[in-house]
């Protein structure tokens, strides 16, 4: 990537480095959360599908507002 050759300074680049890591680390932390919770709630696609029905609600939103409601108790 051009952003971890942004600097000749060996202390910035190593910086930049680092948290560019982090970065695609935390990148492929949220995918695998996603796909955990799709797999969580297919069970669920009968309630998601009617949700989803309507006019602008996605998928993603209804499982995580299901989510919410069911931690509620």
């Amino acid at each position: 990537m051009k952003i971890r050759e942004i600097s000749p300074d060996p202390v910035l680049r190593f910086r930049v480095n680092h948290l560019m890591g982090r970065l695609e680390r935390e990148k492929a932390n949220v995918e695998t959360l996603k796909e955990q919770i799709l797999a969580f709630t297919e069970s669920f696609m009968p309630q998601i599908d009617i949700l989803t029905g309507m006019k602008g609600i996605s998928v993603f939103i209804t499982i995580i507002a299901g989510i919410i409601d069911v931690s509620r108790f």
